[in-house]
């Protein structure tokens, strides 16, 4: 017995784990949720997607929890379901929640659950790979499958409310949720530039947990969220920063001065990402710009590359614009002075010499 009711394990096999957590003898409302993917360098766990989270806000939960990544392609599934779902029977309401591979559980087996509402984040329609679509993302583990239960359409209970969160941009998924909802009958939640990473783009910009409740208090605003959330991501740097880097790749380079709110270092916390905003501004020829980051990017780590990148930009500026360098020699002289080159400070205190004699 924990603080959060009693947890217990309802089938455990070698590669699937499968969790109660009952709060309260009348609750009428049971979330049952679906662990994701494995990622490289993470190990396995006991404690189920979304599970503490949701019983703080008081639901019971069943949790699928997978081993490994076999996408619930596994005989034991079998039994597990069906204990599942002869527990879901108790409930008025079912909901079945989870992320990419968890997602794609939660949709294939919200029929055998009465599951009237099913959340998923980034779902695959299939990763077999004699089915459209093809995904070499998942390949090396659709090799090591036999796919013994694969059918989205027939595993989806008919009526019920589904939310899909994706972005549209990415092709990759827009692929798999367009063969999910062909009838564009479901609730479509778009989140531009978060590629893969949906939830967790949402959750660091604070509105993840907020959407989820609203779900599963059955009052979501899908245009009401979707409206905050791009009022939230005009001042979000990573997602500039990705919205700067996707039209750089398509060539939209004067296009990027709509995204002049990254104009401040102090917004991005990582090195790496002080070297992304660099390169997007040299590829959209804004050499300045590249060189306060690359300038920055020097002051933190004292990275000698970002140092000599940062110093030809500058020579390079100063001989193409021998003849219009007022406006510029001031950003240009504290730059050289961040970068503790006595020579490039020498030749600016020249220049600016010769402005003060004109």
């Amino acid at each position: 017995m924990d603080s959060l009711g009693t947890s217990q394990t309802i089938h455990e096999s070698e590669r699937l784990i499968v969790t109660y957590r009952k709060l309260d003898p009348a609750s009428k409302t049971l979330v049952i949720t679906f662990s994701p993917a494995i990622e490289r360098g993470e190990t396995s766990t006991k404690i189920g997607f979304g599970e503490r989270f949701l019983s703080n806000l008081g639901y019971d939960t069943i949790c699928f929890i997978s081993n490994d990544n076999h996408w619930w392609q596994v005989p034991s599934m079998r039994e597990a379901v069906d204990l599942a779902a002869s527990l879901s029977k108790q409930y008025t309401n079912v909901v079945t929640y989870g992320v990419s591979m968890g997602g794609y559980g939660a949709l294939l087996y919200s029929k055998q659950f009465g599951a009237q509402t099913v959340i998923a984040a980034v779902p695959q329609f299939t990763i077999d790979p004699d089915k459209e679509p093809y995904e070499q993302r998942w390949a090396h583990f659709a090799r090591r499958l036999t796919f013994l239960s694969d059918n989205l359409t027939d595993g989806l209970l008919d009526g019920s409310n589904v939310y899909l969160l994706y972005d549209p941009l990415f092709k990759p998924d827009t692929r798999h949720v367009s063969l999910i909802d062909k009838d564009r009958r479901f609730n479509r939640i778009p989140a531009s530039f978060a590629t893969h990473s949906v939830t967790r783009y949402l959750a660091r910009l604070k509105i993840l947990s907020p959407l989820v409740q609203d779900i599963l208090k059955g009052d979501a605003d899908v245009p009401g969220f979707i409206r905050t959330l791009r009022s939230l991501r005009r001042h979000d740097p990573e997602l500039l920063l990705l919205a700067s880097e996707a039209l750089v790749a398509k060539g939209k380079t004067k296009l990027i001065h709509r995204h002049a709110n990254i104009v401040d270092e102090s917004m991005f916390s990582k090195a790496g990402d002080l070297q992304r905003v660099a390169k997007v501004f040299i590829r959209a020829n804004q050499p300045l710009k590249a060189v306060k980051f690359l300038t920055a990017l020097y002051e933190r780590t004292k990275n000698e590359d970002a140092k000599r990148r940062a110093l030809r930009l500058i020579s390079r500026f100063i001989a193409m614009n021998k003849e219009n360098l007022n406006t510029h020699v001031a950003s240009l002289m504290s730059a050289a002075e961040k970068l503790e080159d006595q020579m490039l400070i020498a030749r600016i205190s020249r220049i600016l010499k010769r402005q003060s004699n004109i």
